[in-house]
């Protein structure tokens, strides 16, 4: 439980790292012949408060709304639930403690003009190079009624297992939202079914 509870803390830590905006700025390579230059800023989420019950199918779920950032969403009523706001980027947490079920919505402003794809590839490359996932799978969806690219990974595999997660990104405007849920591999598929499907469902742009 502990390694799956680290898992997730990385990746929660990644989500914040990924939508984040910072004053230094660096170059990524995203094709032959382009660069990319993005800002960045590390917005470390704090570790998710315990004392969540389970969702059980047929709950009430509760639904979050954000205004200034323009983006609703339901979630299970018994998870525990964890909103920051740093610098222009909101990060909202919501855990089903001591199950391992995980889902992170960050929204920020983009400063750079980067389409979705752009963000997407520059992203993929900095994050593959820093940590090692595996049995990744990237495809697209429509989430909310637009465009979405989805990112599949393994991580932290080992013999309980480890850690399988999903990412969605969408752009409304200059506004990125990520969507990054993770539990164990072995309750990945019952949990998207369960819980992340309607979630994602759920899921609106204002």
């Amino acid at each position: 439980m502990n390694e799956i509870l680290n898992g997730s803390r990385v990746r929660a830590f990644f989500l914040s790292f990924k939508a984040s905006l910072l004053s230094t700025r660096f170059q990524t390579e995203v094709s032959a012949m382009k660069k990319l230059t993005y800002l960045l800023v590390v917005v470390l989420v704090s570790s998710l408060a315990v004392g969540g019950l389970a969702f059980a199918q047929g709950n009430e779920m509760k639904t979050y709304r954000n205004e200034e950032y323009g983006f609703s969403v339901s979630y299970p009523e018994g998870w525990t639930k964890t909103v920051m706001n740093y610098k222009g980027t909101a990060v909202l947490s919501v855990s089903a403690y001591p199950d391992p079920h995980n889902l992170s919505i960050t929204a920020a402003e983009l400063k750079e003009d980067l389409s979705l794809e752009e963000y997407v590839r520059a992203y993929d490359l900095r994050l593959d190079s820093l940590v090692r996932y595996q049995d990744v799978e990237k495809r697209k969806e429509t989430v909310s009624g637009a465009e979405a690219f989805i990112r599949i990974s393994t991580m932290a595999k080992s013999g309980n297992g480890g850690t399988r997660g999903k990412d969605v990104y969408l752009k409304k405007g200059a506004m990125l939202y990520t969507l990054s849920f993770s539990t164990s591999v072995d309750s990945y598929e019952e949990a998207t079914e369960e819980y992340l499907d309607p979630i994602l469902e759920s899921f609106k742009l204002t």
